[in-house]
């Protein structure tokens, strides 16, 4: 749109620009492709290499005008290729742009000025960061490496990313581990129980019935059609007035939600139930969900009666 917008002579000047080469160095296939698609509505040239040593050898047959290299490759890592294109003069000052799977840290930083390169940044599923960066570097010129005592080893630099990795990766099975056990110990407890569980969405007014709920009515998952509206039908006529009161109370003021009612059973009649909930609320204090629990207490007020 900005394109068509510019006077002619700009768009033609535009025209016979040759596009930016980009060669992009992943040994992921899946972050290639994402790339790929982040980079393809700049019009880009792209050049793909699975390795350092793939795209090195790929930069000596066709100059690129900028490379995107992960650190962590098979064969020749990226701040080895970054090194690799700054000791060859006619690839001395690409721009080189590393990346990550986590944000660098000083150590990171200082290894990328190190072997010169232009930027170095976390990789994510958007990558506007990094596109960005490549927009920003793509006309401008590598430096130059800095200068470094002796034989310049990245092994331990890249040993302790990847022991950074394992532990990002550790902590996240630790939090599915504990998700999952809280899971199934909140099924087992709502399995064994004799009160049913319901979950309503305020803003879209989609209300969701648990089994258990739903055999104390005798329906299946079909009879309910998941509305606040539907529930409300089901609450006997001269109670239904309350309920939805104690609804709007404690979404409205907060009022702790605790009440009674009857619910009109499938097979006809209707069982005397007791219902707590609490409304979950956004950053401005407006309801979003509400969940809770029905219990049946039909039998209990029989055996209380005749006591």
């Amino acid at each position: 749109a900005v394109r068509q917008a510019l006077p002619l002579d700009a768009r033609a000047a535009d025209a016979g620009r040759a596009p930016l080469r980009v060669l992009v160095t992943e040994d992921d296939p899946v972050y290639r492709k994402l790339l790929r698609l982040a980079l393809t509505p700049f019009r880009f040239e792209l050049m793909e290499a699975e390795d350092g040593m793939a795209a090195l050898e790929l930069a000596r047959r066709r100059r690129p005008d900028v490379v995107v290299a992960d650190v962590l490759m098979p064969r020749l890592d990226g701040f080895r290729l970054c090194l690799a294109l700054r000791q060859d003069p006619k690839l001395a000052r690409v721009p080189v742009i590393l990346t990550h799977a986590t944000a660098p840290d000083e150590l990171d930083l200082r290894m990328a000025a190190n072997v010169g390169a232009n930027g170095f940044v976390r990789r994510a599923q958007g990558d506007d960061e990094l596109v960005a960066t490549l927009l920003r570097e793509s006309r401008a010129e590598g430096p130059l490496p800095a200068p470094v005592p002796g034989e310049l080893s990245t092994e331990p630099h890249l040993y302790s990313m990847v022991r950074q990795l394992e532990r990002r990766v550790g902590l996240l099975e630790q939090a599915e581990r504990s998700a999952r056990e809280s899971e199934e110990r909140y099924r087992l407890v709502v399995s064994g129980s004799y009160d049913g569980v319901w979950d309503w969405d305020v803003r879209d007014q989609r209300m969701y019935w648990s089994p258990r709920l739903l055999e104390m009515l005798g329906m299946k998952p079909e009879d309910f059609p998941g509305t606040s509206e539907a529930f409300l039908a089901r609450v006997h006529p001269e109670d239904r007035d309350e309920v939805a009161s104690a609804l709007a109370r404690h979404l409205e003021q907060g009022t702790p939600y605790d009440v009674s009612f009857r619910l009109r059973h499938e097979a006809g009649g209707y069982r005397s139930c007791v219902s707590r909930g609490r409304a979950l609320r956004d950053a401005q204090g407006r309801p979003v969900r509400m969940a809770g629990i029905i219990g049946d207490v039909t039998e209990q007020l029989r055996l209380y009666r005749e006591a």
